[in-house]
C-alpha cells in the first residue's frame, strides 16, 4: 500500500490494476491454508524452490499451527516416512504451478492410502493471464518468413531464377527457404528451453538440460538430405519441440501463457511446412 501510494503521489495520473487481481492467486491460497491449518497434520505445498509465493505458502502453513509444513516440486519430493501417521495432509501449491503437478501427488497419495478428498476454496480464481503483446507480436513477426517462404514455395518455377541473384548464399527456392528457415527456429528454440532449464531444481537439471538440446540435435542429424525429407523431418521437429514446451510448462518452468503461444505458432509453423508436400508433391 505505501508503495502505491508513493507511486499515486509522483505520478498522479498513474493506472494500475484492480485491487483484487493484483496477487489474488497467491492471497487465495494463502488464506485457503489458514482455513484448513486446524483440520490438517501436515501441509504440503507444490512448487519451486526458488517460488517466493511458494515458501511464503508453508511459512503460513507453519503459523497457522501446522507441525509439518513441507516444499516439494512434485510427487518423487515427498518424504512419506514423515506423514508416517498422518491421518489429514493440506495440499496447496503456488501461483504458477500447473495444475498437473497437482493431479501427479494427488495420484500418488492415491496409490499409497485410502483417500478422501475435501476441496477448500476461500475464493473463485476467474483472472486468466493474457498472452503479453510483445511476446504475441514477435512470435507472429517470426512467423512471417515461414508463411512468405510457404507460399513461394507455390511458385517457386517463377522465383527460382530471382532469388539466387537476390539471396545468393540462401536457397532460392520457396521449400529450402522453409527448410533454411525451419532449422534456424528450431536451433533458437534449444536457446530457450535451455534459459528455461536453469530454472530447474539443481537435482533434475542434467535431465532438463539433455532435453532442451533435443531441437538442435533433430537439426543436425535429421535435416541435410532432399528438401523434401527435410520438410518432413521439421514437422516432427516442429511436434517433438511443442512437446517438450509442454513438459517444461508441466513443471512450472515456463510463463503460464507459454502453451497458448506455442500452440498458436506451431500450428502455423506446420501449415506452411506441409505446403510444398501438399501442393507440390
Amino acid at each position: 500500500a505505501d508503495i502505491v501510494a508513493a507511486l499515486q503521489a509522483r505520478f498522479p495520473a498513474i493506472v494500475g490494476p484492480h485491487k483484487e487481481d493484483i496477487c489474488y492467486a497467491t492471497t487465495n491460497r494463502q488464506h485457503a491454508v489458514k482455513a484448513m491449518a486446524g483440520q490438517i497434520d501436515a501441509l504440503l505445498v507444490i512448487g519451486a524452490p526458488n517460488s517466493s509465493n511458494s515458501q511464503r505458502l508453508v511459512e503460513v502453513g507453519r503459523s497457522a499451527g501446522c507441525s509439518y509444513a513441507q516444499l516439494v516440486q512434485r510427487a518423487d519430493d515427498i518424504d512419506w516416512r514423515a506423514l508416517s501417521g498422518v491421518r489429514a495432509v493440506g495440499l496447496t501449491a503456488g501461483a504458477s504451478a500447473p495444475e498437473v503437478l497437482v493431479d501427479e501427488v494427488m495420484a500418488a497419495f492415491a496409490a499409497r492410502f485410502d483417500l478422501t478428498v475435501q476441496l477448500v476454496e476461500t475464493a473463485q480464481e476467474n483472472v486468466e493471464f493474457k498472452i503479453p503483446h510483445a511476446a504475441l507480436g514477435l512470435g507472429l513477426a517470426g512467423l512471417l518468413p515461414f508463411l512468405g517462404a510457404g507460399f513461394l514455395a507455390l511458385w517457386q518455377g517463377a522465383a527460382e531464377p530471382i532469388f539466387p541473384v537476390l539471396l545468393g548464399w540462401i536457397p532460392g527456392r520457396g521449400d529450402a527457404l522453409l527448410v533454411h528457415y525451419g532449422q534456424i527456429i528450431l536451433c533458437f528454440m534449444s536457446g530457450v528451453l535451455w534459459g528455461f532449464a536453469t530454472r530447474g531444481e539443481t537435482r533434475h537439471s542434467w535431465r532438463l538440460y539433455t532435453l532442451s538440446v533435443l531441437p538442435a540435435l533433430w537439426v543436425l542429424f535429421a535435416t541435410g538430405h532432399r528438401v523434401s525429407s527435410d520438410l518432413g523431418a521439421l514437422i516432427a521437429g516442429f511436434g517433438l519441440l511443442l512437446m517438450l514446451d509442454r513438459y517444461f510448462w508441466q513443471r512450472g518452468l515456463t510463463p503460464e501463457w507459454w502453451m497458448r503461444l506455442r500452440v498458436l505458432l506451431t500450428a502455423g509453423v506446420l501449415a506452411c511446412l506441409c505446403l510444398p508436400l501438399v501442393f507440390l508433391s
